[in-house]
């Protein structure tokens, strides 16, 4: 058997995607696209500054529509930290927060406006319902300029969020240690 050896210029024009390297040579990236009919604009795109959170209210106001996924993926400030840090406790201690919201919300989400006083909440729900839940300090975000001021944002970490799968596999984990053999199906 005959071994092949073929150039790194035409390695290169292979795994750059051409059908047959041994027929085709290219000295740049740009003769390849011509040949190959990929257009490329000179335009430089415009960079998208990403929005960065200075403020517990980037909104400006109270009753305000807002998108909570948009503020949960905004670049933190400097003077924004997390609650425990503010509070000088452990990061995986606990805290009971609360949003006030309207009766077609039924969980807190990752962005939302929260407080640790259940009354402030009350009186921000008006009609609707008051939303209780017990997070991590590490999860709630405060000002250091204008710290613990009873109102937060919820942004817990990815470590922190558990999902149905997550919570299926620790429940069939927990029902092989307790042995109930009804509640998991065995392979």
């Amino acid at each position: 058997m005959q071994k092949t050896y073929i150039s790194t210029q035409l390695y290169k024009d292979y795994l750059k995607g051409l059908k047959n390297p041994k027929n085709t040579k290219f000295r740049n990236e740009h003769e390849y696209n011509k040949a190959m009919g990929i257009e490329k604009s000179n335009k430089k795109e415009p960079i998208k500054k990403r929005e960065v959170l200075n403020d517990l209210n980037p909104t400006g106001g109270v009753f305000v529509k807002y998108k909570p996924q948009k503020i949960n993926e905004m670049e933190l400030g400097k003077n924004i930290t997390t609650l425990d840090k503010t509070m000088g406790r452990p990061a995986n201690e606990k805290i009971t927060i609360y949003r006030g919201t309207t009766k077609n919300q039924n969980k807190i989400s990752p962005g939302d406006f929260i407080t640790t006083n259940e009354q402030l909440a009350k009186s921000y729900a008006g009609n609707g319902h008051v939303l209780k839940e017990e997070v991590y300090l590490s999860d709630v975000l405060d000002d250091k300029t204008e710290s613990l001021g009873e109102e937060y944002i919820y942004k817990p970490k990815k470590d922190n969020i558990m999902t149905n799968k997550k919570i299926a596999k620790k429940l069939l984990l927990i029902a092989k240690e307790l042995n109930f053999s009804k509640c998991y199906r065995q392979k």
